[in-house]
């Protein structure tokens, strides 16, 4: 039985000693390069011309350095002649626009509505320039507003009751400058009706300090140890918590560091006081008035 377990082990270097070619294949074989190189892509264009656009596998043992999956995304997004490098139309940034709303970020569907355009995982303003219209309705159509206001939380209010507090996109839509994720965020740790917002008690403070050191910081966890607390309120309560009581040790600490003097002996303290004076030369009377001429 056990030579049986040990033939089905994971092989690793304690295994098979660290010069070993499984080992040394495992882990050193194929070193992925962060940037590539001109004098790469040139080799890279030149495979692809001998072996085709399909064989990646067999390519990257030519480039020496190259996985197949980053030499099919390299000249998929890059070095393929058939990609349209030109600057996005305003035409183009409309369906981009428009599609984006409709579709989300399923880049590869969008992209085979333009024309030799590649989907590039995710458009940035790197790829297509900061005042590229695409980057602009990506980042900035929707400003996200940082304070939720009392007439926004009533709409909310109005929404959920609608739609139920499932459809936070659709309910995002309708709010207009929010996004679902936002909207879900508000009801779930303020709006919802059924949220304990009293006085966190002793009891529901020895829980939270007690799951936390168990947990750690699972905070929807320890939420559902309490009678209808948010893991948000959890959180910050337990913060709170911190910081009391490490204002309460700094402040014991300090004492601690101006009680030494007070500790003395009285003996001691009479014989500090009596050498004091003794050692230090009175202070000189000087008469500023001079009541004492009168």
């Amino acid at each position: 039985m056990e030579s049986t377990f040990q033939a089905f082990k994971r092989p690793s270097s304690n295994d098979f000693g660290e010069n070993n070619a499984l080992v040394r294949g495992m882990h050193h074989e194929k070193q992925e390069k962060k940037f590539w190189t001109p004098s790469e892509d040139l080799k890279l264009t030149e495979l692809v011309a001998t072996y085709g656009a399909r064989r990646w596998n067999r390519l990257a043992e030519k480039m020496q350095g190259r996985t197949g999956r980053s030499c099919r995304i390299r000249w998929l997004n890059k070095v393929d002649p058939r990609i349209n490098k030109t600057a996005f139309t305003d035409e183009e940034d409309a369906k981009i626009l428009s599609a984006q709303r409709e579709l989300g970020n399923q880049w590869t569907k969008i992209a085979k509505l333009l024309h030799r355009r590649t989907d590039i995982a995710r458009p940035s303003s790197n790829d297509f320039g900061e005042n590229n219209a695409l980057v602009r309705g990506m980042h900035h159509e929707r400003p996200k507003k940082k304070y939720w206001t009392p007439s926004e939380d009533l709409k909310l209010k109005r929404l959920v009751a609608t739609y139920g507090p499932r459809r936070w996109n659709h309910i995002a839509e309708k709010m207009q400058v929010k996004s679902g994720k936002s909207c879900r965020f508000r009801w779930i740790n303020q709006l919802d009706p059924r949220i304990n917002k009293t006085a966190f008690n002793d009891e529901e403070e020895a829980k939270i300090l007690s799951a936390q050191r168990e947990l750690g910081n699972k905070w929807s966890k320890i939420a559902k140890l309490l009678h209808r607390r948010t893991a948000n309120a959890v959180k910050n309560h337990w913060h709170q918590l911190m910081r009391k009581t490490s204002k309460k040790q700094t402040k014991e600490e300090t004492n601690n560091l101006i009680k030494p003097s007070s500790s003395l002996p009285s003996e001691a303290k009479d014989t500090m006081e009596a050498s004091y004076f003794k050692t230090n030369v009175p202070l000189k009377y000087i008469d500023f008035l001079g009541v004492g001429d009168s």
